[in-house]
This record gives structure tokens, sequence and C-alpha cells, in this order.
């Protein structure tokens, strides 16, 4: 008869831990149970089991082979308890954060993509029509209407992607030092035909050292959410302001516009994941624009604020520091 031991104890080689297991460990927050799981984590080869009898104690049953070794003292065993169980934790919560994230996207999916999908079929079977070289103009319409629902659809796909690259930790970093007032002027040359269709301009102004060393990619997918948002609700023929003022060590930009604002009730959540004003109802969107910027903008270890008043237009500035470009 071995003698019952809370801190002795030997191993099963088991394939898998049980879900009832696992679900077990963490509603009871038992001490003994978690020893029983870092004893599976752990892996050593033993020749025992360790059947569960109560939650203070184990029974200790020798199947074909001696007792093997005995656990660490108690406080450095409860140390790596506590420690593998953050670690089971904060794995289930990120993979909850995962699985609702996805759920609501299929959910927000289903509703966005039917409006540019629709255009879409909608414009190529009216193209099919317009056969005769006097109806260029109406082709022309309807091809510019097809590639305007494609890059929707596309931005929807890409704030998906990116908010799951966040979430998994799998965002890639590129530190590089460029001419930042010629990469700007780059990405509004590629808004161009956006801003032709709503017949809006980009004024832009930049003030400060030329060079700053920081990701382009991060930095170019900050600017153009927040210009493409202050494009989407805006109204036509209206001037989107944009603002750069480097001084080597901290860049601060500004996009202004005079568009539908935001309203005051709304403006705490503005940065919340799937969140969308109650007055942009009627405007395709994901409600995940800002708050990818927000995390993009504290990767760079900046800040991002706002100002907005309800018809009257929106102001956000972006902080980060410029690092120190390479001479």
């Amino acid at each position: 008869m071995i003698e019952e031991d809370p801190y002795v104890q030997t191993i099963g080689i088991f394939a898998t831990i049980p879900l009832f297991f696992i679900r077990h460990l963490i509603k009871k927050d038992s001490f003994l149970y978690l020893c029983n799981l870092l004893c599976f984590k752990e892996g050593n080869p033993a020749y025992g089991s360790v059947p569960l009898r109560t939650k203070h104690q184990f029974h200790v049953s020798l199947l074909d082979g001696p007792l093997m070794s005995t656990l660490p003292d108690k406080s450095e065993l409860e140390k790596k308890v506590e420690e593998r169980t953050i670690d089971l934790l904060e794995a289930i919560a990120r993979a909850k954060v995962l699985s609702e994230m996805k759920s609501r996207f299929v959910s927000m999916a289903s509703h966005e993509f039917r409006t540019p999908l629709s255009t879409i079929l909608s414009s190529v079977s009216l193209l099919e029509h317009y056969t005769n070289p006097d109806q260029q103009e109406k082709r022309h319409k309807h091809i510019t209407r097809i590639k305007s629902s494609v890059r929707d659809l596309i931005g929807i796909l890409e704030d998906f992607l990116s908010l799951e690259k966040l979430e998994a930790g799998k965002l890639e970093f590129h530190y590089g030092d460029f001419d930042l007032k010629e990469f700007i002027e780059e990405i509004i040359d590629e808004m161009d035909e956006a801003l032709k269709r709503k017949t809006q301009q980009i004024d832009f102004r930049f003030t400060g050292a030329l060079q700053v060393f920081t990701d382009k990619k991060i930095l170019r997918n900050i600017i153009l959410n927040l210009l493409s948002n202050a494009m989407k609700y805006s109204c036509d023929n209206k001037i989107i302001y944009l603002a750069v003022n480097s001084t080597g060590m901290e860049t601060i930009i500004s996009v202004k516009d005079e568009g539908i604002g935001i309203p005051l009730e709304d403006q705490k959540n503005l940065f919340s994941q799937f969140f969308r004003s109650q007055n942009v109802s009627d405007i395709p969107g994901t409600g995940l624009g800002l708050n990818i910027v927000k995390r993009y903008v504290e990767i760079l270890n900046g800040n991002i604020h706002f100002t907005s008043q309800e018809n009257a237009g929106t102001t956000f500035t972006v902080q980060f520091p410029a690092g120190k470009a390479s001479s």
C-alpha cells in the first residue's frame, strides 16, 4: 500500500488532456488539480497513474513500474502552477475573443457585402446592353461603379485581416527612414479617383523635417484610414484638410473634415471594435477601422485623439516619435 502524499505522484503517458479535466480545473481552481495539469505538460516519463480522488488528495497506484521522482518543494511548484495557469487562461481568453470577433464579422459581412455585390451584379448586367460606340460614357459609368464596389469589398476584408493579425500577434514590423512629404503625396495620388467621384479635394500642408524613421506600411494604413473616413463621412464638393508637422523627433498628423460629425454620446465608444455611430447606419462600414488605427498608432508608441461636433465635422490628430533618421 502506497502512502498518500499530495506532493508525491507518478504519471502515466497521456496523448491528450481531456476537455472535462480543463473545465473542472478552471471551475474549481484547485491547487492539486493544477499539479496534475503541470505534470501532464512537463511530459516526464513515468509508469504510474494519478487518478483524481478528491480535490485535496491524490491516490497513487503503480501500474508496472517503480515510483518515479518527487515534485519540487511546494513554493517552487506553486510558482510553476501559477505561471501555467496564467498562460492557460490567457490562451482561452484570446481564443474566446477571436471566436466572438469572427462571429461578429460573419454577421456584419453578410450585411456589408450585400450592397457592393448587388451593385456589381447590376452594373455587369447593364454593361451587356451598352454595345454601341456612342454608349461609351454609360459603360464607363458602370465600370467605375464596379471598381468602387470591389474596393469596398477589399476594404472590408483588409480590416478583418488586419484585426486578426493584431489579435494573434502576427503583425510584422519593418522600420526604416524615408521622405515623409513624398510618401504622403503618393498616398493622396492613390486616392485621386475616389476624390473625383465625390468632387472632393485634399488640402495638404507640410512643415518641418522631411525625413522620419518609422514603419512605412503601418503609417500608410493609418493615414489611408483617416483620409478614407473623412471622405466617406463628408458631402460632395467638400475639402479634406491634411496637416503634417515633423520636427525630426516627433511627427503630428492632423486630418480634418467638414462632414456629419460624431454624436457626443457615441464619442466614448468610437475606438471600440465593430462600433458605429448612430448617424452612419446608411453608410457602408465595418466598425473596425478606427480600432485598428488606434492599435497601429500604439505600436508606433504614439497616441491618437479627436474633436468632433455633429453636423460640423471631425478632426483626428495622431502623434508619434519620428525616431532618428539615418544619415
